[in-house]
């Protein structure tokens, strides 16, 4: 497989996996959006992105990830249209942080319907930065600088990377790189109890306990962390498991890639509203994104 991708075959797999999950597809929406984005979309991963619970299954998305180019994501869906510039704080923080941090790449998400969704912002692989200097920032929520003691107790204290979603105001930061044992069924237990989310089941404790990684959900209009997601990467969508949800299960054997390369990414989602699940297939996958996950191991000796 080349390290480059063709943007028709993008929108191909996009329109052919909207088909598969039986979920409208604004055409014009999508091409101008690959369009406005084409730079980023043919020389990066590409993923695809379902999630459980009767609203998310209709909310199919895609995105675009560690692209290291010239491309300012923010600046680029705004000059194109896709999305308005506004004056709350999540419009500002990235590039709060790009003056005052080191960046090595970013990331695009977009859905198939509402378009434009979420930027997301790659720290050095060899580079966390430490979570209570990024707090300090007057864009950053207040909820990150409240939840620094609690997050350093379970070893978490510099972010990998994270994401702004400019639809509902959120921001998720990620620590992975983790010694094991970070997330052990006993300790995500405990967790959640801090979180105020409710015990997950042992099943659930069992997939988070395979995760690469953890983020947090974060708003601007409470001082709590709203929810945690646990990712698993698996080498081929055969490992995701079966007992997902059956949009899941459809997506992870229907979704076409485009080389020998299927890897998956499936995730669970603790939250005080209820639990779910994710699933993102990649499309087109680079091998560097291997560094941007700080991964401990290949991606091929990941299991489910």
């Amino acid at each position: 497989m080349t390290n480059t991708v063709k943007i028709d075959d993008v929108y191909s797999a996009i329109e052919q996996s909207a088909k598969l999950l039986d979920l409208p597809l604004e055409s014009d929406k999508v091409k101008g959006a690959l369009a406005a984005f084409e730079p980023a979309f043919t020389n990066a991963s590409v993923a695809l992105r379902i999630a459980t619970g009767a609203r998310r299954e209709q909310l199919m998305g895609y995105r675009y990830i560690k692209y290291t180019g010239d491309l300012d994501p923010y600046e680029t869906a705004v000059s194109k249209g896709l999305l308005a510039r506004g004056d709350h704080p999540a419009d500002r923080l990235f590039q709060d942080v790009k003056e005052r941090f080191p960046i090595e790449g970013t990331g695009g998400d977009f859905e198939i319907a509402a378009g434009f969704q979420k930027i997301w912002c790659f720290f050095p692989s060899s580079r966390p930065q430490p979570l209570d200097e990024l707090s300090k920032l007057e864009s950053m929520p207040r909820a990150v600088a409240d939840n620094l003691d609690l997050l350093a107790r379970y070893g978490l204290h510099s972010a990998s990377l994270f994401a702004v979603d400019y639809t509902s105001h959120t921001l998720n930061i990620y620590f992975d790189g983790l010694p094991d044992g970070t997330f052990a069924p006993e300790r995500v237990r405990e967790l959640t109890r801090e979180l105020g989310i409710p015990e997950p089941s042992e099943y659930e404790l069992e997939l988070c306990s395979k995760a690469f990684a953890v983020y947090f959900t974060f708003s601007w209009e409470s001082s709590k962390i709203d929810r945690a997601c646990f990712p698993v990467l698996v080498p081929e969508p055969e490992l995701v498991p079966t007992d997902l949800g059956p949009t899941i299960t459809k997506f992870a054997a229907g979704v076409p890639f485009a080389g020998a390369d299927r890897k998956c990414i499936y995730a669970t989602t603790l939250s005080a509203r209820g639990n779910y699940y994710k699933l993102e297939p990649f499309y087109h996958w680079q091998p560097a994104i291997v560094n941007a996950m700080h991964l401990a191991n290949s991606p091929d000796e990941q299991s489910a």
